[in-house]
């Protein structure tokens, strides 16, 4: 629905160009990286700023988002079955019950996403915090199901959070082992 012009986009510190030989495709990308990787890197530069495109940095968005989709599993684990407890409970930490309206605040300003998956890391810190080291079940229930809802609703501005984090996992390591040359169907039969 919306056009925005970007800033401009690089290559290992050079500006993509057909003519330098440094350009490449969306396609090109999806072939060596998940796509949620490559939204995400996207993500974390302000849209109207310079980017620079390199395997390193695809690779640091890559592992990042790793960390991210295993806190994310391991919240979908521990919430398995559970429910609200009953309203009232105070959260862990009570920044929680604002992180969609300081999200919101953040795009507000210019569509700042990067300063958007900044604060959302203090999220994902406080889930493996609880569920490393849990202390009241009711307030701790609360703060997890208050930060998978809000997760939930920030997922569907950025186009993130929304698959299955165990199905992006998967992905993410198959394409790693494709792009090192691992048969895992060998490795398979050879583990057998």
């Amino acid at each position: 629905k919306y056009w925005m012009h970007n800033g401009f986009v690089n290559v290992d510190n050079e500006k993509m160009s057909k003519s330098l030989g440094n350009f490449f495709t969306v396609r090109d990308l999806c072939e060596k990286y998940d796509g949620q990787t490559i939204r995400f890197y996207l993500l974390t530069t302000h849209y109207r700023s310079p980017i620079n495109f390199s395997d390193v940095a695809l690779d640091e968005a890559a592992a990042r988002l790793k960390y991210l989709c295993e806190t994310q599993a391991r919240l979908q684990g521990a919430l398995q079955g559970k429910e609200a407890q009953n309203t009232g409970v105070a959260f862990r930490e009570p920044w929680v019950e604002s992180i969609v309206t300081r999200f919101d605040e953040t795009m507000a300003d210019d569509f700042n996403t990067a300063k958007a998956l900044g604060e959302l890391s203090d999220a994902f810190k406080l889930v493996n915090e609880i569920l490393d080291k849990p202390r009241d079940e009711a307030s701790d229930t609360a703060t997890l199901l208050a930060i998978q809802e809000a997760l939930g609703q920030i997922g569907q501005v950025l186009g993130i959070f929304l698959d299955d984090p165990n199905e992006v996992l998967e992905r993410m390591a198959s394409r790693r082992q494709l792009n090192q040359g691992v048969d895992a169907e060998r490795v398979e039969r050879l583990v057998v």
